[in-house]
């Protein structure tokens, strides 16, 4: 299973931190560029701490920090449904 669907297949549970998410790719960069074309694609959306939305356009700004991805990162990772077709 590729590190796309199994994120994709994870979020079908709940949403999840980031720093989860990185743990099911094999490195980084490639991290990034998944997920940047999932949440482009519609199959996700990244949330802040209070829950709210942030553009894609942010999600690559903030990409580039470390700590957007570390453990405690206040970013989570939520299945949109769209993305939930893919998978079910």
């Amino acid at each position: 299973m590729s590190p796309e669907v199994e994120v994709l297949d994870q979020l079908l549970a709940y949403d999840l931190p980031l720093n989860v998410i990185a743990a099911l790719f094999p490195d980084q960069d490639h991290c990034r560029r998944a997920i940047g074309v999932m949440l482009l694609d519609g199959q996700v959306r990244i949330l802040d701490k209070e829950g709210v939305e942030i553009p894609d356009w942010r999600y690559r700004e903030l990409a580039r920090q470390p700590e957007f991805w570390a453990s405690g990162t206040r970013y989570k990772m939520s299945l949109t449904d769209f993305g939930a077709k893919r998978v079910s």
